[in-house]
């Protein structure tokens, strides 16, 4: 899921061949491919890219924010296998 200022701006499956698609942030449009069990950030207007440098996320809870853009893409629920970061 892809959000900014709080609001969805897309939903993609990981699941199926890997596209891409572009949203727009705030600071211009990013690039976010998703398919193939993964998504990741591959371009955005940002100065210093970090938000491209985290590289693809797959897990439930796994996040690529870009600051600059206001953008959130979140890894969700359905059809994703949780894995456990730690036991207590």
């Amino acid at each position: 899921m892809v959000r900014f200022h709080g609001k969805t701006l897309a939903w993609w499956p990981l699941q199926g061949p890997t596209t891409r698609d572009t949203v727009l942030g705030k600071d211009g449009p990013l690039v976010i491919e998703h398919g193939q069990g993964h998504v990741r950030i591959v371009a955005a207007p940002c100065l210093n890219k970090l938000c491209v440098k985290q590289g693809p996320v797959r897990h439930v809870h796994d996040r690529l924010v870009c600051l600059p853009s206001e953008v959130v893409v979140t890894v969700e629920g359905d059809g994703v296998k949780e894995e456990l970061d730690a036991l207590q």
